[in-house]
């Protein structure tokens, strides 16, 4: 067994976690000797850069003037990755004289958004409370005394937050407000995103909605007896979307505090970060209008673009590799798709239902992906010398951590599969037949969200973008966000590349991939989700001046300055040399 397996079939350690916190932390100290005797440091492992830490010993003492300003780093979650990279930020900042407080949620929650409703190798819902040792040994060994919720929030305080959401109907669920801040809205997303679903709230939801809601109303509170107590400068929070995340970000808004939310980057082993908005929101249009739309690449910049759609292909550079196995051929291609040859063919690729880049990314007058995806097979219909080929997302059976409750697979049999016009096939998410290779047979391609559309655009496919994506209006692709837009453009004799579409679509997957994704492979290497280790050496490598990205990413936190990956126009530096190899 591992870890997790261990955790969630044996209930005395659950019973120790819950009722006998010490103890509990006995047997997890227990756990890291166990790996400290097997030399674990020295691997891959999610441990491993808790064990290298502890062998650095107390971290070097830094006079802190007296109006240094406080930086509050909020890690709620045990995402080893997200742990370490708080805990390296927060002792980067606290050896550049910075106040670091860090608050974690302590395992006092009803209910966790660490995990999905999918299983993962074997493993049910994760209950509130396991990860909350991994989380403070973690930031320990870096030097950090972690506060919880429970230290700001009193039993009086609790039991009046449940009351008061025991009393709101089902109806006012989703447009609760409290203190003028939405948070019926993020409760409602995190819910989505934990059943892997965009459906409104049904029996099965509702239990989970409340959960999640009074986890917002318990932040809200904490945060702001937390203010009362504290003089903070600045927030470093995850994300920003999911339910706590977004509630902190509001309070940040509202007393005036700026903030930064941080996320894995679009490449692997790398980080984004955004000033006061959620990592999402980032302001991807101002910065290609005003800087880069009209920037050529270098020599090598090309190369790394053509690189990357080469690597894409096979899941290389990506976390989850969705392309272990895969079929290239073009003749059996169009053998499944029973065609001849290929002929007018507009390729539609579908994004997972619930995941973030989905909820709530709806334009134009379409209601969501659902609703576009029923607009195309009706307009399909109508245009019988076109090939429609839908390819549903290959994520919703190829990652266990993330099988959707609500599948575009199940839609499509369940609503269309029997009646499908007879120019409309469906490559369903089972199937190992490359997307690329249909799109060097597509005329065109049709997107909500999807990343593949940016990729497309690259390769010369003229693209429709129906969804809120931040690389739609950006002079590379057709808006198609509305069901009038989608119809005109479709119903074209051809639809042609535009002009300049493929230059502007790699300037643009560059500013993506390499400019604001900031690689951290000097800080930590990670060989896949969790498993990790330091490539810092000792809290000497933590000083300012000797890692240019720990200075971009601290700089900004302290002075406001752009999270941009400060290798991205260096030809000479290591990390350029190295993704050319």
């Amino acid at each position: 067994m591992n870890e997790r397996q261990l955790y969630d079939h044996n209930p005395l350690i659950q019973y120790l976690n819950f009722r006998q916190p010490k103890l509990f932390r006995w047997v997890w100290n227990a756990y890291l000797y166990y790996h400290r005797l097997k030399k674990t440091a020295k691997t891959f492992h999610p441990v491993a850069p808790i064990l290298q830490a502890q062998e650095w010993n107390t971290p070097p003492s830094v006079n802190v003037a007296d109006d240094a300003p406080t930086i509050l780093i909020v890690t709620f979650n045990g995402w080893s990755f997200h742990t370490v990279f708080d805990g390296l930020i927060g002792r980067a900042l606290a050896m550049r004289g910075v106040r670091v407080k860090f608050l974690t949620c302590g395992g006092v929650l009803p209910i966790c958004f660490i995990h999905n409703s999918s299983t993962s190798h074997g493993i049910e819902h994760m209950p509130c409370g396991r990860c909350r040792s991994y989380v403070e040994s973690g930031l320990g060994a870096l030097g950090f005394d972690v506060a919880r919720l429970h230290d700001y929030v009193s039993q009086k305080e609790r039991a009046k937050i449940q009351h008061e959401l025991d009393a709101i109907s089902e109806a006012g669920l989703t447009t609760y407000q409290y203190d003028g801040i939405e948070m019926g809205k993020p409760a409602y997303l995190t819910t989505r995103w934990y059943f892997i679903k965009d459906t409104p709230l049904d029996e099965e939801m509702t239990p989970y909605m409340r959960g999640y809601l009074y986890m917002v109303r318990l932040t809200h509170q904490a945060v702001v007896n937390l203010l009362k107590q504290f003089s903070v400068q600045h927030i470093l929070v995850l994300n920003g979307m999911q339910a706590s995340d977004h509630v902190i970000s509001q309070i940040a808004k509202k007393y005036n505090i700026p903030y930064s939310s941080s996320e894995r980057g679009y490449v692997k082993q790398t980080v984004n970060l955004i000033h006061n908005a959620p990592v999402s929101l980032f302001p991807w249009h101002d910065l290609w209008q005003q800087q880069y739309r009209d920037q050529p690449l270098a020599d090598y910049q090309k190369q790394m673009v053509e690189r990357t759609l080469q690597n894409r292909r096979y899941g290389f550079q990506q976390m989850d590799n969705l392309w272990e196995r895969i079929e290239e051929d073009q003749a059996k291609l169009l053998a499944e798709l029973k065609l001849d040859q290929p002929r007018n063919i507009i390729s539609i690729f579908t994004n997972v239902l619930g995941d973030t880049a989905t909820i709530d990314y709806d334009i134009g007058d379409f209601k969501n992906m659902l609703h576009w995806l029923d607009t195309v097979i009706e307009y399909a219909a109508s245009l019988p010398d076109k090939i429609f080929v839908i390819r549903v997302h290959p994520a919703e059976t190829r990652i266990d951590r993330y099988r959707p409750t609500f599948s575009i697979n199940h839609y499509l049999r369940d609503n269309h599969l029997a009646t499908l016009p007879d120019n409309v096939r469906i490559i369903f998410s089972e199937s190992i037949l490359s997307s690329y290779t249909l799109l060097n047979l597509s005329e065109a391609s049709l997107v909500y969200t999807s990343t593949i559309g940016l990729e497309a655009s690259a390769m010369g496919v003229t693209v429709g973008v129906s969804g809120r994506v931040h690389y739609a209006d950006k002079n590379f692709t057709v808006d198609t966000s509305s069901p009038e837009k989608l119809w005109a453009w479709l119903s074209l004799p051809r639809l042609s590349p535009l002009e300049n579409q493929v230059l502007l679509a790699k300037r643009y997957l560059y500013l993506m991939m390499y400019r604001v994704s900031i690689p951290i492979q000097e800080l930590i290497d990670e060989t896949s989700f969790g498993h990790m280790h330091l490539k810092a050496n000792g809290w000497d490598d933590l000083r300012y001046g000797v890692s240019p990205v720990l200075d971009t990413i601290t700089d900004g936190i302290l002075y406001g300055k752009p999270f941009l990956n400060p290798y991205a126009d260096d030809p000479t530096s290591a990390w350029a040399i190295a993704s050319l190899k």
